[in-house]
């Protein structure tokens, strides 16, 4: 598993108050004490016993210091402040901050040192929040109190997925492995274009060159939300040749993408991720290159198509022709791989080859076995002078249907099926 950075970031100063100007006015804060009984604020000079040079906090406070804070459209955010408390009754009276009224910070022992604390305000981001420096004491014993100096806040803002750019696209390398990251904040390039048919709007891009050729699945299997997944060659985000591209794995089960092509070796090949219509979240993208046969290949291990209308893709290259199987569409073929559908209606239903890399044979059965099945359509072309093929059928509610794809005379590539019922 490589793991790899999901977002970046641009931290600012949203606010930052050294106390060196007028105060309370000059960084919008309003100082005052909450206790109804007797109102005496101790905060920068106001309100103090003792001495200047010996000063005191007084008892019954609960003296405050309060401004608001706008961490609107931020994505994560941060408070500093530095403080001592060289004397105070510990462990009753107890300085604090909150933000809008939750306590985020408290201390109630002696800290002689200037020391800094950090305190997380992430939940508090996407509105505007009220900061409040509290110190509150009882009525007996009084001490030398709670000092506040450079506060401040600061806020990160995304700078979407390093890899949001098809330039900026992250390398995947070898035959095999996985890869996550994050769409989130992500953008759609001008000139990008559409993934899997769908406008999308939040691609990021990786890198693979083939270390040989041979069949390849991409999916991505893990990832948080409804992905589109697409395949290309070229230099240029606008000037693209699809290779191959996916929506969903099983139309209305599984959102997440595969797509599988024949790759060549040292062919660059560019993949893109986006979320259907712009759904975002942490992504997983898997990668597996085979030289031995597709894992349909065998008619036992057809892959299950769902719903009444879909699109899947993979390759019949090093597929095989088993031993009993028919001839597709009266062809000796000998490349096929296999498919198994469930017409979740009764109705009629097309499947196609459209968008496959060969000369395709397409054939649909029912039985329960290679060397015992019943043809229900089959079809070498199209047309005359289009070497994709086409089946139309009606289709029985629970019925189990075998669909066999063949290359004419054994030729392979990458496969694309689709189908529609009703």
């Amino acid at each position: 598993m490589v793991c790899l950075p999901l977002r970046l970031f641009a931290q600012i100063t949203i606010f930052s108050e050294d106390f060196e100007g007028p105060f309370p006015s000059s960084g919008g804060w309003l100082a005052n004490d909450a206790d109804p009984s007797n109102r005496k604020a101790y905060c920068a000079g106001i309100g103090f016993g003792g001495t200047a040079s010996a000063p005191t906090y007084q008892s019954d406070m609960i003296a405050f210091m309060t401004r608001s804070i706008n961490l609107g459209g931020y994505s994560g955010a941060s408070l500093s402040f530095w403080f001592k408390m060289p004397s105070t009754e510990e462990g009753v009276d107890q300085a604090r901050v909150s933000v809008d009224g939750l306590t985020v910070w408290s201390m109630s022992t002696a800290v002689t040192a200037w020391t800094q604390a950090t305190i997380n305000l992430d939940p508090f981001v996407g509105a505007v929040r009220s900061l409040k420096f509290e110190f509150v004491s009882d009525a007996s014993i009084t001490a030398e109190g709670w000092y506040v100096d450079d506060v401040q806040v600061t806020a990160r803002v995304s700078l979407g997925p390093p890899n949001d750019h098809f330039t900026n696209a992250f390398l995947v390398s070898g035959t095999s492995g996985a890869t996550n990251g994050s769409n989130v904040e992500a953008t759609k390039e001008a000139g990008e274009p559409n993934h899997a048919g769908n406008g999308g709007g939040k691609s990021i891009w990786y890198r693979w060159t083939a270390p040989i050729s041979g069949t390849v699945s991409f999916d991505t299997l893990g990832s948080g939300f409804d992905t589109l997944l697409g395949v290309y060659t070229g230099s240029n985000v606008a000037s693209l040749t699809l290779v191959a591209n996916n929506d969903d794995i099983s139309p209305g089960v599984i959102p997440q993408s595969r797509a599988v092509f024949s790759a060549t070796a040292a062919t660059v090949y560019r993949l893109a991720v986006d979320g259907f219509d712009g759904a975002s979240g942490p992504l997983v993208l898997n990668w597996n290159q085979s030289l031995g046969p597709p894992a349909n290949d065998d008619f036992a291990n057809a892959w299950a198509l769902t719903g009444s209308s879909g699109t899947t893709n993979g390759s019949n290259i090093d597929a095989t022709k088993q031993s009993g199987e028919p001839n597709h569409a009266g062809n000796a073929g000998g490349s096929s791989v296999w498919f198994r559908w469930t017409a979740p209606a009764s109705g009629p239903v097309t499947f196609t080859t459209l968008g496959s890399g060969f000369d395709t044979l397409l054939a649909v059965y029912t039985g329960g076995s290679v060397g015992s099945l019943t043809v229900v359509a089959t079809n070498d072309d199209i047309s005359a002078n289009f070497g994709k093929s086409q089946v139309s059928f009606s289709a029985l509610a629970g019925t189990v249907y075998r669909i066999a794809v063949d290359g004419y005379d054994g030729l392979a590539g990458s496969l694309v099926l689709n189908w529609a019922q009703g």
